[in-house]
């Protein structure tokens, strides 16, 4: 080949265009056979159970999961054969590769008269065929569990394309229409109390479509599968993408062009009252999408400024343009100036302290699109359309922003950071952290692992780089064994005078004879450096000693990103003991009384 795959799959979806069924085809033999490209991505073993056949699926599945990154090695199990599949052990990973569970179960399939029944109006209408599906879904997913700490996907409930009462089902509370939205409900309350597990909202991709266009009655007639040839690339994307979503790191923050992205027209050439945006044609399309960026800030998502501009203007222009919805505000970070765009990413990186991988840039010019994609080739560039009437839709597809819940502290991300400038200004006026630290009035609430803080654990343990003493990427699921079985895993909240953090600190305990293992310590990178390590770790220490334990071990795995951490247990008191397989272990008498929690810091234990 004289291009890799990947690359050959990139193009074929350039300029907002999706391959034809030939190319899936071509280029799922392609991904099987360029050794480089295999090496490049993340191997996942996907088991995909459904009521329908699936086979057909194949090439649109390993293409779509090659564009999340990942190298998909799909088991396809007999339609309906859910518990029997994974009775033996033919759909596990051969290799280590993490298993992925889909479950799709439509009703209509185990249960073929549910569409042309009439239900009462009760909340219980579905009965035994609601009960039956539920049951068998919660069968398949402990079935999964036992075997495997892998996530599991489960699809929701679409309405069946027909329905007895046509038109007016929707105009009787026993419809079929209320009945599913009731057992999507109930999936929901089952699948959020079990440890990585999510719904995948397959109902949301049926009616995106369009029911009526979604299945070809010919093409289910024969062979069993309800997806219409035109759809399964939609099913392989979304489904690619709710994948994506449980396994790997969400991006954290939206880098931002100003002219021709956020507004139309150059504000340097056309001034304040020349750009394009308001309510018609044709700043109607920028308007929205300044709502779409806006929105993304209320899922945890950070927004930055890169621009070739002149810092005045633009700064007049958020202040004074009656149309602006982005203020100055709403930005973390803003480089405004005449660099190349990929230093001031760099900078956007290094001054919100998060990885250049975390950045995500939008830009509707080509030229400044290729420079950042040459030189900072970790962040993931959007291929922006031409015509701004469709940016909006291009920032709603980037699967990289997906997380499966929100967290309280993703939705107050960004006024966490602007509280963070507050901070920052303040203990640059203050000069020693000996002077600064007592201003800030810290309260601290730290308690046990349980199911409402079960998510941010899960996702700061994942996602944590620069203060994390292992780097051990443990799933909801090994958190909750290694919390039953252990000392505890335990999490800090903190806030101060400027604001409340959140849950910023996670410290899992272990035990082996008389020692206890801080098996891992993670600190968002927010608090570091502000008492907070002495305070998780003096905490650790109090529950060992309770547990007559008469050691703390401290476990640490040096990486490439974790160097904050290096002196971190030798600070506190701990003796170097031992170093063997890349593991250096810091011992700390429990004997002694000298390590304990700050005096500026007021601790509260969640009962």
């Amino acid at each position: 080949m004289s291009e890799g795959t990947l690359e050959l799959i990139r193009q074929a979806y350039a300029n907002d265009k999706t391959p034809t069924a030939s190319e899936y085809m071509t280029l799922a033999r392609s991904l099987k056979a360029d050794a480089s490209a295999r090496e490049r991505l993340t191997p996942i073993r996907l088991v995909l159970l459904s009521s329908f056949t699936t086979t057909l699926l194949d090439p649109y599945l390993k293409v779509e999961a090659a564009r999340q990154g990942f190298l998909a090695d799909v088991h396809h199990g007999g339609f309906g054969q859910f518990e029997q599949e994974l009775m033996g052990d033919e759909w596990r990973a051969k290799d280590g590769a993490t298993e992925v569970l889909a479950v799709l179960m439509r009703p209509e399939d185990l249960h073929p008269d549910v569409a042309f029944k009439v239900f009462d109006g009760s909340t219980e209408a579905l009965g035994a065929v609601g009960a039956d599906v539920l049951k068998r879904i919660d069968t398949t997913l402990s079935m999964f569990r036992d075997k495997s700490k892998g996530p599991a996907l489960i699809a929701n409930f679409a309405l069946p394309q027909y329905r007895i009462a046509s038109g007016f089902d929707a105009n009787q509370p026993g419809s079929i229409t209320y009945q599913f939205q009731q057992l999507s409900r109930a999936l929901l309350d089952r699948t959020s109390k079990r440890a990585a597990c999510h719904v995948w909202d397959y109902a949301g991709l049926v009616a995106s479509t369009g029911a009526a266009k979604w299945t070809d009655a010919r093409l289910w007639a024969l062979a069993r599968n309800p997806i219409a040839a035109e759809n399964q690339p939609a099913f392989a994307q979304s489904l690619a993408r709710a994948i994506r979503g449980a396994i790997k790191p969400a991006a954290k923050c939206l880098v931002l062009d100003l002219d021709n992205t956020i507004w139309g027209g150059v504000i340097g050439d056309d001034g304040i009252g020349g750009i394009h945006l308001g309510q018609e044609h044709p700043g109607r399309a920028f308007k929205e999408f300044q709502r779409a960026c806006k929105g993304l800030t209320e899922r945890g998502i950070l927004l930055a400024i890169s621009s070739k501009n002149d810092d005045a203007v633009v700064r007049d222009a958020f202040e004074k343009h009656p149309e602006m919805v982005l203020k100055m505000k709403d930005f973390a970070a803003t480089r405004i100036n005449w660099n190349p765009k990929s230093k001031n990413i760099r900078e956007i990186a290094k001054e919100l302290n998060i990885g250049i991988d975390s950045l995500v840039f939008f830009d509707d010019n080509p030229v400044e699109r290729n420079e950042v994609m040459e030189n900072c080739p970790q962040v993931h560039v959007v291929d922006v359309p031409v015509d701004p009437a469709h940016y909006v839709r291009a920032l709603c597809n980037l699967a990289v922003f997906d997380v499966p819940t929100l967290t309280a502290e993703d939705r107050g991300r960004a006024a966490s950071y602007q509280a963070e400038k507050e901070r920052q200004q303040a203990e640059d006026e203050a000069g020693t952290p000996s002077q600064f630290l007592p201003t800030l009035g810290m309260q601290v609430e730290i308690g046990r692992w349980n199911a409402m803080t079960a998510q941010r654990i899960a996702q700061l343990v994942i996602k944590t780089n620069q203060f994390n003493t292992t780097t051990r990427r443990v799933t909801e699921a090994e958190l909750t064994q290694l919390n039953d079985t252990g000392l505890g895993v335990y999490w800090l909240r903190m806030q101060d005078k400027y604001g409340d953090m959140g849950l910023i600190g996670v410290g899992i305990l272990t035990k082996e004879n008389k020692d206890a293992i801080v098996h891992s310590f993670v600190l968002s990178c927010r608090a570091a450096n502000r008492g907070m390590e002495q305070t998780i770790v003096a905490f650790l220490a109090d529950k060992a000693r309770a547990a007559g334990c008469e050691r703390l071990i401290g476990e640490f795995i040096p990486t490439p990103k974790n160097t904050p951490v290096v002196e971190m247990y030798p600070k506190l008191g701990f003796a170097k003991e031992s170093e063997k397989d890349n593991v250096t272990r810091y011992v700390y008498d429990l004997a002694k009384k000298d390590l304990v929690i700050p005096d500026y810091v007021k601790v509260k234990e969640a009962t």
